[in-house]
């Protein structure tokens, strides 16, 4: 990856005209790509004349692998005034202890992969049997990506909003944002069977973000996030929790992460949780779903997706109301989306083979919980709260108290199933 400007702290807003810079716009610190980008997009949306504004936005802590900003792009073309609202990732400047966590080049490539690429294979895929719109797999539109930024319509403009990431998220949205994710697994069984030469290039081959090679580095931080989640617990607790890190997590984690588990595979978001999913509410009802935020995409077990959602997003009343309920609708909106491709469930995961994963998977609730409560729970108090550290102790958490709580449940409920003993 090029070097890179820093940009890791500065918050400021700035003004193009016509593609010139003036003294407030050149604090922006955008690459020379981003802005190569900018002028593409211009070019190709057909401006006679136009002016560029761009703010940089706080993700609320949501967000740590890119500065992000809101960019206006308002002027003139042949058939009279035009505006486009865009939302732009930029990748961050200072990885600090991220390039031991993440392989921050891959993430940017993978999401390329799916605005560049699977965008429109998808809504051919779709086009092809003519599944109605209310039923379609849907992606954002994207203007541009390039390997160091990511140029998105800013669908906040039509009324889509992130919830918060420490918030229990409703059940409406939770129906939602699963049919959408059995849609997205869905359409890779799809390729599968459609364009098998493109599934084995370029999904089965897809390798996941996160890095394993530095295995104590990995360690190290697994071990950080262990001893922040449990902190609370007592003597006894935390001697489980600790034997179930060395003896279960280790080992397993990176095999889920891998796609070394289950016996069905398909390309999963990898991130899929309740702060990567937009919504837009109508009468205060939560009415359609968008996923953002592919930058973990890997080649792996569905479970992975599905528990991942849970056990970042949901609290235990909710999982013991809801769990199987939303179990049985990830297979069976599934199935009928697979219908439309004249695929056969059976032939592709039978329910058999479902349930028997789901129960062989179930650990890797507890693991999600106690390895990300602390990126769901942090008060940020500097937007990239990893930015200029290079260890994961110089890493200042301040945890919002509602963890202890979230995270004491999953322990509790894992002690009853005997999967932490």
């Amino acid at each position: 990856m090029a070097a890179i400007e820093k940009s890791c702290s500065n918050i400021t807003k700035g003004l193009l005209k016509n593609g010139s810079t003036n003294d407030e716009a050149s604090e922006v610190k955008f690459l020379p790509s981003v802005k190569q980008s900018l002028k593409n997009i211009v070019a190709k949306e057909g401006f006679t004349s136009h002016e560029i504004s761009q703010k940089l936005i706080s993700s609320n802590g949501s967000n740590y692998l890119g500065d992000l900003y809101e960019v206006e792009i308002k002027g003139k073309t042949k058939d009279g005034p035009k505006e486009i609202h865009i939302f732009l990732k930029q990748v961050i400047s200072d990885e600090g202890i991220l390039k031991s966590i993440v392989n921050v080049e891959t993430c940017y490539s993978s999401e390329v992969l799916v605005y560049t690429e699977l965008v429109d294979i998808f809504s051919t895929l779709q086009d092809n049997v003519n599944v109605p719109e209310g039923e379609r797999f849907k992606i954002v539109k994207s203007y541009e990506c390039v390997s160091e930024a990511i140029f998105l319509e800013n669908i906040a403009k039509k009324g889509f909003k992130t919830l918060n990431r420490m918030d229990v998220m409703p059940l409406k949205f939770a129906e939602l944002s699963i049919a959408q994710l059995a849609k997205l697994h869905g359409l890779t069984f799809v390729l599968k069977h459609k364009r098998p030469d493109y599934f084995e290039k370029k999904i089965k081959s897809l390798e996941p973000s996160v890095v394993f090679d530095d295995i104590i580095g990995w360690k190290n931080y697994a071990q950080k996030m262990f001893e922040i989640t449990t902190n609370h617990f007592d003597r006894g607790t935390k001697e489980k929790i600790d034997y179930f890190l060395q003896h279960s997590f280790y080992n397993k984690f990176p095999k889920y992460s891998k796609g070394e588990t289950g016996s069905v595979k398909c390309m999963c978001h990898g991130d899929f949780r309740i702060s990567n999913i937009m919504v837009k509410e109508i009468a205060d009802e939560e009415k359609e779903v968008v996923l953002i935020d592919y930058q973990f995409l890997f080649y792996g077990s569905p479970l992975v997706d599905f528990f991942y959602f849970l056990y970042t997003g949901t609290d235990r009343e909710f999982r013991k109301a809801h769990m199987n309920n939303l179990k049985d609708l990830y297979h069976n909106k599934l199935t009928e989306f697979l219908k439309y491709f004249h695929l056969d469930i059976n032939d592709i995961y039978a329910k058999k083979d479902f349930e028997k994963d789901f129960k062989d998977s179930l650990d890797f609730g507890l693991m999600v919980s106690l390895y990300v409560s602390p990126i769901i729970f942090i008060v940020v108090e500097q937007e990239v709260p990893y930015c200029g550290k290079n260890t994961v102790n110089d890493v200042p958490f301040k945890m919002d108290d509602r963890y202890k709580e979230r995270v004491t449940e999953v322990v509790e409920e894992y002690m009853e199933w005997g999967i932490l003993k």
